[in-house]
């Protein structure tokens, strides 16, 4: 779950960047005064295009809507993706020794998030890839000593993405997490270590807090439970036609689905697994970013034993558990 931020965040400063009308209205004039003056500025490749195009919506007088709505259809990098995600459902594919038993609910029973969603220092995780998935993506999680600063007087818990493969683009990412007195898990943001490049410009490396942190669940928890929240980003962005913040809204959608009898994984077979979807959509100036049924895998007391991200394009695909150890003690399969 400390994964499915980056591309979203992503998408919020490239869709800002090329989708909303302000940026257009304050470039195109830039543009044609540049080239009037004969400046020496000539971009390339997604540039280009965005260069000729502005100037002739510019001279024009084309409409922003109008716009928008060519860009959407044309131009945009973000077709919304629709796939979805099978991880935990009842298949024949879904664990290494033979089929899924679907989902069920311990009778009468509640559970606290937290004690699935693991924040205790000296505690770290490795994934593999199942399923067919190599090994490429594999990465792990580490709960950092040190504290984050979210404001408000709240202390974050850092948990850092270290990847197998040094130079993958989620490498050292730092998610922040806070646990409220009554405990709620929230997620406030996360660490950018390395310049997201994107032609036109780049999302430098900084800290990214939400304003408004989402909320991911609580105690008294239920099957069936959804928890709905959404929140604000603010990235920064260094770019050619100018450098400046861009704002986006996150919307979170967590479905608490049922419980897994059983899951076979690289460490062994856990029993008794919490299934968790999550819908998650990004939207700047109307344009939207979704990505939908990413699926987890919990097991009280451990934490994270599987994902399905298959369907975010940018992230990992479907892994589970090799090894890792909560508070110090190594993790055995139970």
């Amino acid at each position: 779950m400390n994964r499915i931020s980056t591309s979203t965040l992503r998408a919020i400063a490239m869709a800002a960047l090329f989708l909303t009308p302000v940026v257009f209205s304050t470039l195109a004039p830039k543009i044609a005064s540049s080239r009037a003056e004969e400046k020496t500025l000539v971009p390339s490749g997604e540039a280009e295009v965005l260069y000729q195009f502005a100037i002739e919506w510019y001279s024009q007088g084309i409409d922003a809507a109008d716009l928008i709505e060519f860009l959407t259809n044309g131009l945009s990098p973000f077709p919304t993706p629709t796939p979805t995600s099978t991880l935990g459902v009842p298949t024949p594919t879904m664990t290494m020794g033979g089929p899924t038993p679907t989902p069920t609910e311990p009778a009468g029973n509640t559970f606290d998030f937290k004690d699935f969603f693991i924040l205790a220092q000296n505690s770290n995780w490795h994934y593999t890839g199942i399923r067919g998935t190599g090994t490429d993506d594999d990465f792990s999680w580490t709960v950092e000593s040190q504290m984050q600063d979210v404001g408000d007087g709240k202390m974050a818990t850092r948990i850092l993405t270290q990847t197998d493969d040094s130079s993958d683009e989620f490498n050292n990412h730092v998610d922040f997490w806070y646990a409220d007195p009554s405990g709620q898990i929230f997620y406030h943001g996360f660490f950018l270590p390395e310049p997201e490049n994107f032609g036109v410009g780049s999302i430098i490396s900084q800290d990214i807090i939400f304003a408004d942190p989402i909320l991911l669940g609580g105690d008294g928890m239920m099957v069936g439970d959804e928890v709905l929240d959404s929140g604000t980003g603010d990235v920064y962005i260094e770019s050619i036609f100018g450098d400046g913040f861009v704002t986006g809204e996150i919307t979170s959608t967590v479905r608490y689905t049922g419980f897994i009898a059983s899951l076979d994984t690289p460490l062994g077979t856990f029993t008794n697994v919490l299934r968790v979807v999550v819908d998650i959509s990004a939207e700047v100036s109307g344009q939207v970013y979704e990505i939908t049924n990413s699926t987890f895998l919990l097991k009280e007391g451990v934490g994270m034993i599987a994902q399905d991200q298959d369907p975010d394009p940018n992230d990992a695909q479907v892994q589970a558990i090799d090894m890792g150890q909560v508070g110090g003690v190594g993790i055995a399969a139970n």
